[in-house]
């Protein structure tokens, strides 16, 4: 009888029942921050040459994509690009040199792990960038951007 009550066979497997959870939980949290700063480094970048492309006025543009598409070209993935809202903002309203032009980049995020704790509301990583204005838009030999065409909306 004592025999029996030490044996220890299959306590390994109930342990390992028992953290397992807690484990995949663990790496399930780890992955998801990774994406998320994935996406925040690449909404980041994405703001930073957008607001450097307006300050100069000039972006690689044949006559066939907005200023906003432009931009959401250089998200690194078809992902961020789907979704991602771009606006233009100009703080000063106006476009002169030494004025100042904001680009705002956002991205939801949408991960079952986090909307389990979220009640199932996407999370919105945000970036932006401002820059001061280099070129008069009259004279630059890129597209113009109006001060008065704010493009897109975010909050």
């Amino acid at each position: 009888m004592i025999r029996r009550a030490r044996d220890e066979r299959g306590t390994a497997m109930v342990e390992f029942a028992i953290i397992l959870p807690a484990f995949l939980l663990i790496l399930l949290g780890v992955m998801d921050f990774g994406k998320v700063m994935y996406y925040f480094q690449s909404s980041t970048q994405a703001a930073a040459t957008g607001a450097r492309q307006a300050a100069v006025d000039r972006w690689p543009d044949d006559g066939t994509v907005d200023f906003q598409s432009w931009v959401k070209d250089q998200l690194k993935t078809k992902e961020l690009r789907e979704d991602a809202r771009v606006c233009v903002v100009f703080p000063d309203g106006a476009t002169t040199p030494g004025k100042r032009v904001e680009v705002r980049v956002q991205v939801p995020y949408d991960i079952p792990l986090v909307n389990a704790f979220t009640g199932g509301n996407d999370l919105l990583v945000r970036a932006s960038a401002t820059m001061r204005i280099e070129v008069d838009s009259a004279g630059a030999s890129g597209v113009a951007i109006d001060p008065a065409d704010d493009i897109g909306t975010c909050t």
